[in-house]
């Protein structure tokens, strides 16, 4: 099962950025205790960027994948 740290990472891959936002970091934190299954969480992060052109996976945070 991943983790908070390998989902945080696969966000930094798939946006190319260095770090998270502030905010996509707590959206992280509250699905952690939240309890949320992270192969969900993965698996539609991974659809989400997927379906963005390249050119904006940049500027689209995580928090507004709708799972």
């Amino acid at each position: 099962m991943s983790s908070y740290r390998e989902v945080a990472e696969l966000i930094l891959k798939l946006k190319g950025e260095l770090f998270l936002s502030p905010r996509e970091r707590w959206f992280l934190k509250r699905l952690e205790e939240s309890a949320y299954p992270w192969q969900l969480v993965e698996e539609g992060i991974k659809r989400f960027y997927a379906k963005l052109p390249p050119e904006r996976r940049k500027k689209t945070p995580a928090f507004l994948c709708p799972w």
